[in-house]
C-alpha cells in the first residue's frame, strides 16, 4: 500500500518524493525534493482562512442524534463559507495527511490553515485518543459515496455538488490539491468490512501533525 500510494502521487505529479524528518509521524516525505527544515518540517503559512463553522454539535453519546440528510446540509453549508481559491493558485507549500485506504482510494488532506480544502477547521470534530494527543479518522466507503464520519460529524470526501450548484473536486484522489514542497505524511490501512458493501478505514495521527 505504502508505495502503491508513493508511486501515484510520483505519476500524479511529475514530482520526487524525498524522505524527510516529519514530527509526529515515521513516513514523512518532502514533495520534489528535500528542503530546509524549520519547526519539525512544517512549512505551513502563518496566515489563515476565513472559516466560519456551523456544523453540528457533538454529542456525548454515540449514537447520531440527527438524520443523515440533516448531517450532510450542515456539512455542505460550513464548506460553502471557506473561502475557496482555486487550488491552482500560487501558494506556500503546506503539510498534508496522506490517507491510503487498502488498495482502494487515497484521500488527499490538507491540513495547514489557509489551504482552500484544508481540514484546520474540522480538526476538533476529530475522535480523540492518549488523551487528546492523536487524533481518529474514520472513512465510510459505501456505494459510490466516501464519507468521513465522526460523531454526528460528517464530510463528504468524494466529489460532489455544493448547495449552490457548483462542483466541489472533494479530497478523494484529488492529486491536484498538492504543490512542489509539500511535505506529506503518509498513513496506510487496510479496510475493516462492514454489511454488504460497506467499506470503513480506520486512521490515526498526532497532534503534532496538524500543527
Amino acid at each position: 500500500m505504502r508505495q502503491h500510494v508513493k508511486d501515484q502521487i510520483v505519476a500524479a505529479t511529475g514530482q520526487k518524493l524525498s524522505p524527510v524528518y516529519g514530527r509526529g509521524s515515521r513516513e514523512c516525505y518532502r514533495l520534489g525534493g528535500s528542503a530546509p527544515l524549520g519547526n519539525g518540517g512544517d512549512l505551513s503559512p502563518t496566515g489563515e482562512g476565513h472559516v466560519h463553522d456551523m456544523s453540528v454539535p457533538r454529542s456525548r453519546s454515540r449514537g447520531n442524534r440527527y438524520p443523515r440528510w440533516i448531517r450532510a446540509i450542515v456539512s455542505a453549508l460550513s464548506r460553502l463559507l471557506i473561502r475557496k481559491p482555486s487550488t491552482r493558485e500560487p501558494r506556500e507549500p503546506g503539510s498534508f495527511l496522506i490517507l491510503q485506504c487498502g488498495l482502494d482510494f487515497t484521500v488527499i488532506v490538507p491540513v495547514t490553515k489557509g489551504h482552500p480544502y484544508t481540514w484546520s477547521t474540522w480538526q476538533w470534530r476529530m475522535g480523540q485518543s492518549q488523551h487528546g494527543r492523536r487524533l481518529q479518522q474514520h472513512i465510510h466507503w459505501r456505494g459510490e459515496s466516501i464519507y468521513l464520519e465522526e460523531g454526528e460529524f460528517e464530510l463528504q470526501l468524494s466529489p460532489h455538488k455544493e448547495l449552490d450548484g457548483s462542483e466541489h473536486p472533494g479530497w478523494v484522489n484529488n492529486f491536484d490539491l498538492l504543490c512542489r514542497g509539500d511535505l506529506l505524511h503518509l498513513y496506510t490501512n487496510k479496510p475493516a468490512p462492514k454489511s454488504g458493501s460497506h467499506r470503513v478505514y480506520y486512521f490515526g495521527n498526532s497532534t503534532d501533525v496538524w500543527g
